[in-house]
């Protein structure tokens, strides 16, 4: 090897380097840090809705679907409970049913007549509408640490009605706080409570920062 491709050779690592050092790398897209494009698209989405589809996404259904010990009521998201947790997760699993993204069948185990969940796609969804949460297995009925699997006899049976009527809501950047009234009867004359939610808008849909009831 000649003397100059010896001192070329050289000169590269010691530029290479001084690259690295001085931190002058090609900047790395994060691909858990939303695109400005994609999240103000969103957020536009969203101020596009009418107040009963805005209702619908984020608020009414959700009330509907997770009642009695297992409603979704927080002012710190690592407070909400391990079994609530997991039946938010079959609360967006049958939306999602609903709207034809997932099969009805795709957690349905044959050998046992049961549902299998396993614990990693639980805690995928759930990091896509909380920011931080606390999911203690042992807290919750059905999982088996074999199959690190949560099983359940049915992923259905959310039922009944609700009469929700928006009373406010307001946009900031990327936040949105509304407040729905639930009224006792389709005649809208009674309000038995109310509840204000507060969202985070991402890329590609929402996180939940707070749900709080008022008794009326």
């Amino acid at each position: 090897m000649s003397g100059k491709r010896v001192l070329l050779i050289a000169l590269l690592a010691i530029c290479v380097f001084m690259l690295i050092a001085c931190g002058a790398e090609p900047p790395v897209n994060d691909p858990d840090q939303p695109a400005s494009d994609d999240l103000a698209a969103n957020i536009d989405f969203y101020k596009s809705l009418s107040d009963n589809e805005l209702m619908y996404k984020i608020a009414s259904d959700l009330d509907l679907c997770l009642i009695g010990s297992n409603e979704l009521l927080f002012t710190d998201p690592e407070t909400i409970p391990s079994e609530t947790l997991f039946m938010f997760f079959v609360y967006v699993f049958n939306q999602e049913v609903f709207e034809g993204i997932k099969d009805p069948l795709m957690y349905f185990n044959e050998d046992v007549d049961k549902y299998s969940v396993p614990v990693r796609d639980i805690r995928q969804l759930l990091q896509g509408y909380f920011e931080r949460f606390i999911f203690d297995l042992s807290q919750v009925e059905g999982y088996e640490q074999a199959e690190d699997s949560i099983f359940i006899n049915t992923m259905s049976g959310f039922g009944g009605a609700r009469f929700p009527k928006l009373e406010s809501k307001l946009f900031d950047k990327d936040r949105l706080t509304m407040t729905v009234a639930y009224y006792d009867g389709p005649e809208y004359q009674k309000i038995s409570y109310t509840k204000t939610y507060e969202v985070r808008f991402t890329s590609d849909g929402f996180m939940y920062l707070s749900i709080v009831r008022t008794e009326t």
